[in-house]
Order: structure tokens, then C-alpha cells, then sequence
């Protein structure tokens, strides 16, 4: 689509998604993301238990520090 119409994306825009970092940190935003919407919609059921939270909220923790992981060894790559 950016090929046959140029003009269909400012040039602003098309360096943001053109830029690696920028779908990096997409992914990052994602893998984060994920457990919050599974714990958000566990919470709305009504046979939720305390337990449910807890469990979605240790599976929240374990996506952040798995994601501080993957930057710290992608950083000693440089």
C-alpha cells in the first residue's frame, strides 16, 4: 500500500514504524499486556476466587521480569 501511494503515511510516520526499535517495544508492550487482559477479564467472572487474582497477578509479575531479562541480554549484545 506505502509503495503505490506514498502519500498514504506522513514521512513522520512511516520513519516511527519503519523503525526496529519501535516493534520492540510493541512486543515488549504486548508481553506485558497479555497477562493484564487475562487478569482483568478473571476478575469480571463471578466465581472469581482471591486465588484467581493472586494467580493472574504472579503471572502479570513473571511477563515484567522476564521482559527486564530479555532487555538486559539484549543490551550486552551491543
Amino acid at each position: 500500500m506505502l509503495n503505490a501511494d506514498p502519500t498514504a503515511m506522513n514521512p513522520t510516520l512511516r520513519n516511527i514504524v519503519n523503525n526496529r526499535s519501535f516493534w520492540s517495544s510493541i512486543e515488549c508492550l504486548v508481553n506485558i499486556l497479555e497477562p493484564a487482559k487475562n487478569a482483568v477479564k478473571c476478575v469480571e467472572y463471578v466465581s472469581t476466587t482471591m486465588a484467581d487474582v493472586f494467580l493472574a497477578l504472579i503471572q502479570m509479575a513473571a511477563a515484567i521480569k522476564a521482559l527486564s531479562t530479555e532487555e538486559s541480554e539484549d543490551l550486552k549484545k551491543f
